[in-house]
């Protein structure tokens, strides 16, 4: 099973000097950012890109910026000489949605003459959390928890992934050990 989960969006159209945010549905507050890619119904003019903390999209709240790109903006991709190369995916930026609502926020800024929309594609994934209080690494998940877990900072907790759930053991409060699965979709 891909890690990746691929969003596509596209913009509204932008006038000339013109910006416009859209706030996008993600699966997680936090999530590790991929691939980035930007295309402009009409190639000429530059735009900038960026995702942002907050819906407000201050400069501040910055997770990723591209600014002045002409035509296509793709990141990540590989330099060789004068040749550019696109890349599937790499790690560009940690994303965490600090309005809490699961939200990608996006602006572009039309620094071009003519109006244009723009076709956004971003790769990203759901990382592992480290937790310093407890020691444990864990996905946050719209699911709960067992109700009779009980982890330390000692205790390590295994994850795996066999494509259509996710395998795990805890430690119960009584210090029995058990395994969990959730189910994949």
């Amino acid at each position: 099973m891909d890690q990746w989960t691929t969003l596509t969006i596209v913009s509204s159209t932008v006038a000339p000097a013109g910006s416009v945010t859209i706030n996008s549905t993600i699966s997680s507050n936090i999530i590790r950012i991929g691939k980035v890619k930007v295309v402009p119904t009409y190639v000429g003019g530059s735009a900038d890109f960026g995702l942002y903390k907050r819906s407000t999209c201050l400069s501040t709240d910055a997770a990723y910026r591209a600014v002045g790109f002409a035509s296509t903006l793709s990141d990540p991709v590989e330099q060789i000489g004068s040749t550019q190369t696109e890349r599937n995916e790499g790690y560009l930026a940690h994303y965490e949605d600090l309005d809490a609502g699961k939200n990608l926020h996006i602006k572009i800024t039309n620094n071009g003459f003519i109006s244009n929309s723009y076709t956004i594609t971003i790769k990203y994934y759901v990382p592992l959390i480290y937790d310093a209080t407890t020691g444990a690494l864990f996905l946050k998940l719209t699911t709960s928890a067992p109700a009779d877990a009980a982890l330390s900072a000692n205790e390590l907790v295994v994850w795996t992934n066999d494509s259509n759930a996710l395998n795990f053991k805890y430690k119960t409060t009584a210090g029995a050990i058990k395994t969990g699965t959730i189910a994949l979709s």
